[in-house]
């Protein structure tokens, strides 16, 4: 009876304390897919991707903020990453006759990403598509000047163009594995409140529902509060329509005894 489910870290790809040995890693050979931080785009702008200078500064950039920053994440935004992340997946499900793929880091790592060249470019030719030649040629005049100005003129339409690229890139993993294995299970872990996951990591998970791009979400309710954690896990159920959740909880954090109250505490929420 036991099922097994290949868990998969998609976007992030290196650690921020050490990174990999080995020099055939994706961060080596595609460094340009990288993520990177709008406090370094503009430094970086100059910088040979493939110089260590390059990588050097965003391992350090991501070493100074341990708190908030796991390690170097690939971006959605990156047409090559993205193939190159569902190429992973599809070789694990090829390979392994697994129940389901559960899909971890599957967010930006911040609202200040990514601000690399290829997404802004991308970006660029995205609304320069709805300008017209004048109002195009306006922003162009200043972009030598101001690398943002694209983002900066357009707020809303920067923040839902980094959200769609990244449900883009969910719904092409979940078409791999079920090409593959049709009754697969996708899940994918999400931050349980839906207005900083949506906000801060680009993570509308509501849509991934709704669109059936996953099967269940994984809120991750790592709190060491058990009323917290029934509330978080409660209304991920309401907003799922009540059968497509299975609670994230934070065991790393807690003790056995905390593991069983936050469970208890749920089921007497109603939370199953």
């Amino acid at each position: 009876g036991l099922r097994v489910h290949a868990w998969v870290n998609v976007n992030l790809v290196a650690g921020a304390n050490e990174l990999p040995a080995n020099r055939d890693h994706v961060i080596y050979r595609h460094p340009e897919w990288l993520m990177v931080p709008r406090l370094l785009a503009e430094g970086l702008a100059s910088v040979d991707v493939r110089s260590p200078e390059y990588l050097g500064r965003l391992a350090r950039y991501v070493r100074s903020q341990p708190k908030t920053l796991e390690g170097l994440y690939l971006s959605p935004m990156a047409n090559g990453a993205s193939e190159y992340t569902a190429g992973i997946v599809r070789d694990i499900v090829e390979r392994y006759a697994v129940d389901g793929v559960h899909l971890d880091y599957v967010r930006y790592a911040g609202d200040d990403f990514d601000y690399s060249r290829e997404a802004l470019a991308a970006f660029r030719r995205d609304t320069t598509a709805m300008l017209s030649p004048a109002d195009q040629q306006k922003y162009d005049r200043r972009l030598p000047r101001e690398p943002f100005i694209y983002t900066e003129a357009f707020p809303e339409r920067w923040r839902k163009f980094r959200t769609e690229r990244l449900t883009r890139m969910v719904g092409a993993l979940r078409n791999t594995v079920k090409a593959v294995r049709p009754t697969a299970i996708v899940s994918v872990a999400v931050t349980p409140d839906l207005e900083e996951a949506s906000t801060r990591l680009m993570q509308d998970w509501r849509s991934w529902l709704e669109r059936d791009l996953v099967d269940v979400i994984c809120p991750m309710a790592y709190t060491t509060d058990a009323i917290v954690f029934a509330s978080q896990i409660a209304a991920a159920r309401v907003i799922s329509g009540g059968q497509r959740v299975w609670a994230g909880i934070g065991a790393y954090r807690l003790t056995p005894a905390e593991i069983v109250e936050n469970v208890q505490s749920a089921r007497r929420a109603g939370v199953g």
